[in-house]
């Protein structure tokens, strides 16, 4: 696949003067909600998360965007570009900042042109999915159509990043995976849930 072969980090060195390349520690909002978006940026190292608060209380996350991925595309060129929640680091980062004019030049790019179409249009069936799973209406359903979103087989980095991922509590999900376990609905092994074969 394109985006497999191809590094956002190769696109930076090969027109870095389009690019301002900025670092940031773990857990800091680099953007905040209804900030103005006046920069695209490539993630070259690390990952942060789009979210706000419901209600002033309940945090809930948009978006993830990993190392290669791509932010504020959507919003700059739009007439309302502005954050739609905080930009928080999850990890330590690196991201290269690009203004709208130089992304236009950029495009001019065939072999990041074709990257990006190729990213925008797996980023939209990436969202559809995760608009299919946060419909549901109970926490099974959830936690399995999220299962088989991702070809029944999921790994997680912590129960509290899986929770979050899913838009329910911490607690509510460990309840969940017990219970769907103990019922041979799913395998739990190291970090790792997987639908049980017989429930395909």
């Amino acid at each position: 696949m394109l985006q497999c072969i191809m590094q956002l980090k190769d696109i930076v060195i090969k027109h870095e003067n389009l690019f301002n390349i900025i670092s940031h520690q773990k857990d800091i909002i680099i953007f905040n909600e209804n900030q103005l978006c006046i920069n695209i940026g490539f993630v070259l190292e690390g990952e942060i998360k789009i979210s706000n608060l419901i209600n002033y209380k309940k945090e809930y996350t948009l978006l993830y965007v990993k190392q290669n991925g791509i932010f504020g595309d959507s919003l700059i060129f739009s007439d309302s570009n502005t954050y739609k929640g905080d930009i928080i680091t999850l990890t330590n980062t690196k991201i290269a900042f690009i203004n709208k004019q130089n992304f236009l030049l950029l495009l001019n790019d065939e072999e990041f042109k074709l990257f990006y179409l190729h990213y925008i249009s797996t980023r939209y069936k990436n969202l559809q999915a995760r608009f299919r799973i946060l419909k549901e209406n109970n926490l099974t359903s959830k936690l399995l159509r999220y299962l088989a979103e991702n070809n029944n087989q999921i790994s997680y980095k912590t129960k509290e990043n899986l929770a979050e991922e899913l838009n329910i509590p911490r607690p509510s999900l460990s309840r969940l995976l017990i219970k769907l376990e103990k019922e041979n609905i799913i395998l739990l092994s190291k970090n790792k849930i997987t639908i049980q074969q017989k429930n395909l």
